[in-house]
């Protein structure tokens, strides 16, 4: 045999009696197959497979043969391989991962009989030469591979077949190992597209009659719908399309998960015709995002390979505007004319501080900022005095703006996953700074200064700074501040008011550091 085949059609009823031996994970299983058919069982307990039981699996082998049957779940999968390299001859059985759900869990006992007795009609065997009748090629052509229905159409065909759910990887593994015939993949893919064909029917027919009984309420032509780029499939398939890399040197991560991206335009307000500057749309899915909640985007990207991305994942956007260039050289000004805006970006995280504070300096019209950070960012964003996250740009960003972290996101976010946690924080700029200020360079001097060394005291620290032993004692003096306090311990009106003497004193024409 040079490859696996399909066991023949076993007939399968209420009162058949199962010549094989069935591998299961738990007692509950037993209870489930029970109610399909007739069958002895051996259960592994999960993972946790004793030599007992394996001697057992093996002497069943042997005398009648076994179906493994495991949940279909990664800790399934997992225990499937490993029996299947132990015990090559043994046959398998899948149910479809949506036919073994119910109450939040996965597993065979949550199947109905029915689908059990399905999925032991379509029971193969694990060739014990693996061919090369299929390639990446037949998945990629037939939307098994990197579509955003990729996922769902491999669940579907896998049910087709009885090779069950897997990723895309496994199943090309499953379609050459389990002696699939190209005859029967192209009878499976055109029953898979006549079922989808009739399905859109449908579901345009349904779509036809809600418009009917709700009327044309806006007068307008639908829009044009694209398919959400914040999806693993869909930015997996624009990477390949255009041979993309994250890039570590520019720390590129695409995020691809849509609550969040959904979360940051919630977070930022997006009104219809809202005036919006991204920093770093990367392959456009905040982008997307923005531009569908009416937004008209100004996008500044640095990496020289993304325009011609964005050109066709935004193709049919009017209210997007590129511009090429690194966002500390360009003149936002100018990019952005007159009038306020809102930022919204998810920034990269090597250059985030720079980024943040150049855009708080320069007095730009502004009314909020949101952000995708990382969290130890976030956290010194919003830090409060006396802490050990507050400094430089915990002050100058709460002296510009009221800063709040509102969503937590984790690293399987994004593609590929990075090692740290991030946070997306919301930036509403204040009318007036948070303290009044007679010189606002003065201030953010002492302010460095004051967090430039700081294991030292404050009265050392800002002597490092640049000033001089008679003025810090001076003013720290006047400003009634005890000189052996440490800078994180000072609140804005603390640097306000120590600001203020400097200034008055005339030490702002001291040597700057």
């Amino acid at each position: 045999m040079q490859g696996g085949a399909v066991c023949g059609k076993i007939s399968v009823k209420g009162n058949d009696m199962i010549k094989e031996v069935l591998v299961v994970e738990g007692k509950m299983d037993v209870v489930a197959i029970a109610k399909a058919v007739e069958a002895d069982c051996i259960i592994t307990e999960g993972f946790n497979l004793s030599k007992r039981t394996l001697r057992s699996i093996g002497d069943a082998c042997k005398r009648r043969g076994i179906i493994i049957m495991t949940d279909p779940d990664s800790a399934g999968e997992r225990i499937r391989k490993f029996l299947s390299k132990r015990f090559p001859n043994a046959k398998h059985a899948f149910i479809p991962k949506e036919e073994a759900t119910a109450h939040n869990d996965i597993g065979i006992e949550q199947a109905s009989p029915a689908s059990i007795r399905k999925a032991l009609e379509k029971v193969r065997t694990l060739g014990w030469k693996k061919t090369a009748t299929f390639s990446s090629t037949d998945l990629i052509k037939n939307d098994l591979s990197g579509a955003a229905a990729a996922s769902a159409r491999r669940a579907q065909l896998g049910a087709m077949l009885g090779l069950g759910f897997a990723n895309a990887k496994t199943f090309l593994a499953r379609l050459n190992s389990y002696g699939v015939t190209r005859e029967e993949f192209e009878d499976a893919v055109r029953l898979l597209e006549q079922g989808k064909e009739e399905a859109m029917r449908e579901e345009e027919v349904r779509r036809l009659d809600e418009e009917d009984k709700k009327g044309d309420l806006d007068g307008e032509a639908s829009a044009v719908l694209h398919p959400s780029i914040a999806n693993r499939s869909i930015t997996q398939h624009i990477l390949r399309a255009f041979d993309l890399h994250a890039s570590k040197r520019l720390g590129q991560n695409f995020l691809i998960s849509q609550p969040i991206v959904s979360g940051i335009v919630r977070a930022a307000e997006i009104a219809e015709g809202d005036r919006v500057l991204e920093i770093g749309p990367g392959i456009g899915t905040l982008t997307q995002a923005l531009l569908e909640a009416g937004a008209c985007v100004t996008a500044v990207e640095l990496d020289k390979k993304l325009p011609r991305v964005l050109s066709e994942t935004l193709k049919g956007y009017e209210r997007f505007r590129l511009v090429p260039g690194n966002i500390l050289k360009v003149n936002i000004l100018e990019i952005m004319g007159e009038g306020s805006y809102k930022v919204v970006a998810n920034l990269p995280y090597y250059i985030t501080t720079p980024i943040l504070l150049t855009l708080l300096e320069r007095h730009l019209p502004m009314t909020a900022m949101v952000t995708m950070v990382q969290k130890e960012v976030a956290d010194r964003m919003t830090a409060r005095p006396g802490t050990k996250a507050y400094g430089a740009l915990s002050v100058a960003v709460q002296y510009y703006t009221e800063p709040e972290v509102v969503l937590a996101v984790p690293p399987k976010s994004f593609l590929p996953a990075p090692d740290v946690e991030s946070s997306v924080i919301s930036c509403r700029v204040r009318e007036r700074p948070a303290v009044e200020v007679r010189n606002e360079k003065m201030f953010f001097r002492v302010v460095r200064a004051s967090f430039g060394q700081r294991r030292k005291t404050l009265g050392n620290a800002l002597k490092g700074g640049g000033f001089s032993r008679e003025a810090v004692r001076d003013a720290l003096e006047k400003a009634g501040i005890d000189p052996t306090r440490r800078g994180e311990t000072l609140t804005l009106e603390e640097f306000a008011k120590l600001a203020d003497v400097f200034y008055q004193e005339g030490n702002h024409t001291a040597e700057k550091r």
